[in-house]
């Protein structure tokens, strides 16, 4: 599934289980979107080996790996409402940015692709340019477009990973400071699995194991192994533990954590501290995206401009685009 279909997967999932429906009930009205309608029968088929949903959905090739353990996570700790909303929100999210992106690059993109079609015409006409040497200069150069847009925009979109499960984002914690916004976002997203477990009634080892199983990073595994023991062995709070093996740096979420625990409003207050900081996130992001997005239009724009002048100039005109 692309991006978009993606989207409308979740959306469309989230919304039957919402309103009670069981996914045998939904997979039986076809309410899902059209790029699961092949794999449905697979899915049906793992249900009734008495697969789990992450199993069926995975198995069917509907969904990444790390969907499969955010699922998990759901299933596991009876929160599945709230993850398929999570996902819901998070590829939607996604979605949008990434339209706004493309709707941003439209008018530059089609000054380019004006200028590879058009400047070696006067070449073609003047004999010095055969029919089929301009049918594979403009072929080759729009497939180059073509593939620089996939690989640099459309790809790094449709595999971005929720912030607990990106790799790249946690390989890049050991490059930032404690309260870099991508710290934050790392910290705020594994806050945010972490809440879900405790709010199903798991306690802080029980919650801790099951995410330990879920992350696949090496590196963090075995930080939690060191947590859950000092929890378990050494009476240690939750706070001190996730901060003293690393797991948690940011100034901020710490002192929550600390004084919520003091207090005892660990659980009523989380959630609330976790929408706060995400919606701070989320802007912080989407002002970044909207930088990326003009620096991109901007490029895109210039390099259109300066192949297209030549044919805005008097003098002969090469035959060269890329």
């Amino acid at each position: 599934m692309n991006l978009q279909e993606r989207a409308s997967f979740y959306q469309k999932l989230h919304t039957g289980i919402k309103s009670g429906l069981t996914l045998q009930q939904i997979l039986d009205a076809r309410l899902l979107s059209d790029g699961s309608a092949d794999s449905q029968d697979k899915i049906k088929s793992e249900l009734d080996k008495g697969s789990t949903i992450a199993k069926a959905f995975r198995q069917a090739g509907l969904i990444t790996t790390w969907e499969a353990e955010l699922i998990n996570i759901g299933e596991t700790s009876g929160r599945l409402e709230s993850i398929l909303a999570r996902l819901d929100d998070y590829c939607s999210l996604k979605a949008v940015r990434f339209s706004q992106i493309k709707g941003r690059l439209v008018y530059p993109l089609l000054i380019l692709v004006f200028a590879i079609v058009l400047l070696p015409l006067p070449a073609l006409v003047a004999g010095s340019l055969t029919v089929i040497a301009y049918g594979m200069q403009v072929g080759i150069s729009l497939l180059i477009i073509r593939l620089l847009f996939q690989s640099l925009l459309v790809k790094p979109f449709e595999r971005a990973e929720i912030g607990a499960f990106n790799g790249w984002l946690i390989r890049s914690q050991r490059f930032v400071g404690d309260n870099n916004v991508l710290r934050l976002m790392f910290e705020i997203s594994y806050m945010d699995l972490l809440a879900l477990c405790l709010e199903s009634g798991m306690d802080a080892v029980t919650s801790l194991k099951l995410m330990q199983r879920c992350l696949k990073n090496k590196k963090i595994q075995r930080q939690h192994a060191l947590v859950i023991s000092s929890i378990s062995k050494s009476g240690a709070s939750l706070s001190e533990s996730l901060h003293q093996y690393d797991i948690l740096k940011n100034n901020e979420v710490i002192s929550f954590l600390v004084s919520s625990e003091q207090s005892g409003t660990l659980h009523s207050a989380m959630r609330e501290f976790i929408v706060r900081k995400s919606q701070e996130v989320d802007a912080t992001v989407g002002y970044l995206v909207g930088k990326l997005s003009s620096v991109i239009y901007l490029c895109v724009l210039i390099y259109a401009v300066m192949k297209i002048m030549p044919l805005l100039l008097s003098g002969p005109l090469s035959g060269n685009v890329l």
